[in-house]
């Protein structure tokens, strides 16, 4: 775009409400964790303007009738000027964030269990009030104007379904955002009131609000994705937590008495005050639930190999013509669940759990050669034994051909058919969380799983 040429221009308002935790690395280690969120030197959440237009270029290439305007929007290039869209940083007040260490291991893909010195944690933002995005989009004439007012909507319609987030952690769910409101106002900048009203502080834009709520993008055939929203539970009698060693925020002290703690996560009531749900967290589900078991069933399969460490330089295939630094593995696993070299296409999100009963219970360790008692081998831990949870997983279809994204879909929701209650699988088959040899079963509440799919199936036949 050659700035000198444009005329008009978009200036709009967008209320963000964070669905989830926000994963904004900063790019340097925290005091207690590995990395810290970006933040200014008073202490201010940081959302730079880069980060808010990749997500509304990304969201906008999702849609069919957009393609051409997404690719120049964020972009900057010497041949095609600008890019139209100019974005601002967004701040949050440090009284209206919190931030909570957010743990996580890589596990041994050859042996199931936690890889030596694979421990790591990383800073997570909670905000706890609405993210104003604000920006303007210029255009050489009034209909691309109105046509950019028109993007937007749909690229915010794109952003509400959870499948283009901000910063890091999008297969764990992270950075998922809820557009709330929208506010345009369409200026002629060959007028001095429109020109002066560019980069006025306060101007008042009427409300899309209602226009937004009512947009139905149509979403590109080889852009689309799958969304499945499930209720589980905690199985009757049983016993259930993903554990965490820091306590939660509470008066109630025989919780204290244990030595490990049911995993919550914080936020501020409405008085000032916080309080801690507990949470199945979606990296745990997806590792324990989904990812081993799909891994298991890849290995019992002549022909489908799922390789054994993502570590492991030899196991690279690339394609015919591809070049070396962009080679990665082509095992289903990797290509579905990720690896070293490049993300996968299923994200799955924090469920907080409704009606959470908790209890302590005691353990003394045996000796597995004499059967007696181990001396000072007390140890305490805080389960789940009672809570429902909803689950929202997203199945990205972008690069259908290239993973067979539907060959994984079909596989979650067998999996998750299986862990019905009435479901093929043995009772307590399927197992999450710490101490799953013993505890951790789980249930699909849901009777009926059908995903989501945009766009719908009968439109792409």
């Amino acid at each position: 775009m050659n700035i000198q040429e444009q005329r008009y221009a978009l200036r709009f308002e967008v209320n963000f409400e964070p669905v989830t935790g926000l994963l904004l690395r900063s790019g340097r280690p925290g005091e207690f964790t590995d990395s810290a969120v970006e933040k200014t030197s008073d202490n201010r959440l940081h959302i730079n303007g880069y980060v808010w237009a990749s997500l509304l270029r990304r969201a906008l290439s999702r849609c069919e009738l957009w393609q051409q305007t997404a690719k120049g929007w964020g972009k900057y290039d010497g041949k095609d000027g600008v890019a139209p869209l100019w974005t601002e940083a967004t701040f949050v007040e440090e009284k209206d964030y919190i931030t909570v260490v957010n743990p996580g291991n890589r596990i041994d893909r050859q042996y199931g269990s936690v890889a030596e010195g694979a421990l790591y944690s990383d800073e997570l933002a909670l905000p706890q009030t609405t993210l104003m995005l604000r920006g303007i989009i210029f255009a050489p004439t009034m209909d691309e104007a109105e046509k950019a007012e028109d993007a937007l909507l749909d690229a915010c319609r794109v952003i509400g379904h959870g499948i283009e987030t901000i910063g890091g952690g999008w297969s764990y769910g992270f950075g998922r955002l809820a557009p709330q409101g929208v506010r345009c106002l369409l200026l002629d900048l060959t007028e001095e009131s429109g020109r002066k009203q560019l980069w006025q502080a306060n101007v008042e834009m009427p409300s899309l609000t209602r226009e937004l709520e009512h947009r139905n993008p149509k979403i590109s055939r080889d852009k689309g994705w799958a969304n499945l929203t499930v209720d589980c539970r905690i199985a009757e009698g049983q016993l259930l937590a993903i554990h965490s060693d820091v306590p939660e925020l509470s008066d109630d002290f025989a919780s204290l008495l244990a030595d490990t703690f049911v995993f919550t996560r914080p936020e501020l009531s409405q008085d000032g005050s916080l309080r801690s749900t507990p949470a199945i967290t979606g990296k745990a589900f997806r590792q324990a639930a989904l990812s081993t078991a799909i891994e298991r069933r890849l290995r019992s399969r002549q022909g489908e190999g799922a390789c054994l460490n993502t570590s492991d330089g030899t196991r690279v295939a690339a394609l015919p013509g591809q070049e070396k630094d962009k080679r990665r593995c082509r095992c289903k696993r990797c290509l579905w669940f990720g690896d070293i070299d490049a993300g996968g296409i299923i994200s799955v999100g924090d469920a907080l759990v409704k009606d959470a009963v908790r209890e302590v219970l005691h353990r003394i360790q045996v000796c597995e050669h004499s059967g007696q008692t181990m001396q000072k081998k007390l140890f305490n831990g805080e389960y789940l034994t009672q809570g429902n949870f909803t689950l929202t997983i997203l199945i990205d279809h972008a690069r259908r051909e290239e993973t067979q994204s539907d060959e994984l879909e079909r596989a979650v929701a067998t999996l998750l058919e299986e862990m019905q209650r009435n479901g093929k699988a043995p009772p307590g088959w399927h197992r999450l969380g710490a101490t799953s040899t013993c505890t951790g079963q789980l249930e699909v509440a849901s009777e009926d799983i059908q995903p989501q799919h945009f766009p719908p199936k009968e439109a792409c036949a």
